[in-house]
């Protein structure tokens, strides 16, 4: 099985529609489910190749903002969580069939690199404006494949109701932080209402002021990483790295 030169290809698909603001908010319903269990959403799987596999998600359909702002922002979020749900079923079919594990190597936030950021436990606090962002960098130790990185954060404060945190990655020896190798996640703030998965289960209008998981597929020898934020207060609970298990 592989995602490029990994274990696993993975396909995430996002399907959504308006419903009406008249429409009563419906019951919640588990969302790792295999398509069509509970509705029209849920994870499928084909086996393209006896080490290949094609893993899609398909999102519900939800309320979304009326704003074009909002609605991007949600449509961003949804893509995301579509990707960790695929990525879930992946690691389950990966471990099925018996191939190499990944293992996890925590790196500790508070060893950031800072530009325009204030770290106090925990919380990282941006003192720039838009042009530039505040930035924290970590290095590795050495250079090393690493499969994804994983962020464990929450928002305490945004002054944009949709913050985005901008992730760029890179071999310092080869290149420098670029377009190629980042990933833009657009996330609701701490008092904006969305979609989002609450204890395992679909809620169409929460608020969330706890931690988000946000996992990055890197896919490459990479000895840096760097997290660039808009004007907002973000605590950092943990960092991990997915790495080949030795």
């Amino acid at each position: 099985m592989r995602i490029g030169a990994s274990p696993l290809r993975v396909l995430a698909i996002v399907a959504l529609s308006l419903l009406a603001a008249g429409c009563a908010t419906p019951p919640p319903k588990p969302a790792f489910v295999a398509y069509g269990t509970a509705g029209t959403f849920g994870y499928s799987d084909t086996r393209l190749a006896d080490d290949l596999y094609q893993v899609t998600y398909v999102t519900p359909y939800i309320r979304t903002a009326t704003d074009e702002a909002g609605r991007t922002a949600e449509l961003a979020q949804q893509k995301q969580q579509a990707y960790e749900l695929a990525l879930w079923r992946a690691a389950q079919l990966a471990e099925k069939a018996g191939y190499p594990a990944m293992q996890v190597e925590t790196v500790d936030p508070g060893t950031a690199i800072l530009d325009q950021i204030v770290l106090s436990e925990g919380i990282a606090s941006s003192t720039a404006g838009r042009h530039p962002l505040g930035s924290l960098t970590w290095n590795l130790n050495e250079a090393r494949h690493v499969y994804a990185l994983r962020l464990r954060y929450e928002y305490i404060k945004s002054a944009n109701p949709w913050p985005t945190l901008h992730a760029y990655w890179s071999d310092s020896a080869t290149q420098d932080f670029n377009i190629a190798a980042a990933l833009f996640s657009i996330v609701p703030g701490p008092d904006q209402p969305t979609w989002a998965l609450v204890d395992g289960r679909i809620q169409t209008n929460a608020k969330l002021r706890t931690e988000r998981t946000l996992t990055i597929w890197v896919d490459a020898k990479i000895d840096r990483f760097r997290i660039y934020l808009e004007p907002c207060e973000v605590r950092f609970s943990k960092i991990e790295l997915l790495v080949p298990a030795s």
